[in-house]
């Protein structure tokens, strides 16, 4: 029962995510294809802007419109020669279909008649040359969209992800320090900046002299010898490096 409810909410959904591709396809067998529903929901809830720049709109039942070429084609003409007054909108192209009927037909087949369909109109009204008409042109203008995208938001803007990630991890390598080799030298500055650090470490208040039996007024260095003597007694081995 909630079914179109959950179907709008999943177009909504995905409408404001700012990598959608929109193809907005609705009848057009009616005078004006203004006031559709689904215009509605992207002016509304498009990520894009404007709201329009990445749908294409398809135009279905061209055949019910154009019932009678001699006064449907010229209709057709001006609908698409000026698509703001016909949708109230710009979007990247309007592109009409015809139906598709017929059992037993292929999909080639149906793709072939279509295109022999609009060009014989094509021959009655010349100004439609000048449209994208049929599948062919949508797929065609939905390829060309998504291309256009890639190569324009998502490569860019993915990069710049990779970009800002590299130099986290670059950053995160430096603060490990240079890479040291294991010679004599290297050996003792490492280790001459370790007792250094170790020294600031017990004479600052992390350390405790207290702890070890010193007095508390005593400096931290000076519980050092306890501190030695301690592991000395209680393991039998002394702790002196």
């Amino acid at each position: 029962e909630s079914v179109r409810e959950q179907t709008q909410k999943l177009v909504q959904t995905y409408l404001g995510k700012p990598d959608t591709l929109v193809l907005c396809v609705i009848s057009g067998s009616s005078d004006t294809l203004r006031g559709s529903r689904i215009l509605e929901e992207i002016e509304t809830h498009s990520a894009s802007s404007p709201a329009f720049s990445k749908t294409i709109v398809v135009q279905t039942k061209t055949d019910l419109l154009v019932a009678n070429p001699t006064q449907g084609l010229p209709s057709l003409e001006r609908r698409l020669s000026d698509p703001y007054n016909e949708l109230g909108c710009e979007p990247v192209a309007l592109i009409p279909v015809i139906n598709r009927c017929g059992d037993g037909i292929s999909l080639p087949e149906l793709v072939q008649a279509e295109s022999q369909r609009f060009e014989e109109w094509c021959a009655l009204q010349e100004g439609l040359r000048s449209f994208p008409l049929g599948i062919k042109d949508v797929l065609a203008s939905l390829n060309g969209l998504f291309e256009s995208h890639m190569r324009d938001v998502w490569v860019p803007q993915e990069t710049s992800k990779l970009d800002k990630q590299k130099a986290s991890e670059q950053q995160n390598l430096a603060d490990l320090g240079k890479c040291l080799a294991n010679t004599e030298v290297e050996v003792r500055t490492v280790l001459s900046r370790v007792t250094t650090v170790l020294q600031q470490v017990l004479q600052s208040t992390v350390f405790e002299p207290a702890k070890f039996g010193a007095k508390v007024s005593d400096s931290a260095w000076s519980a050092w010898p306890l501190v030695e003597s301690q592991a000395s007694d209680s393991t039998g081995v002394s702790s002196t490096t």
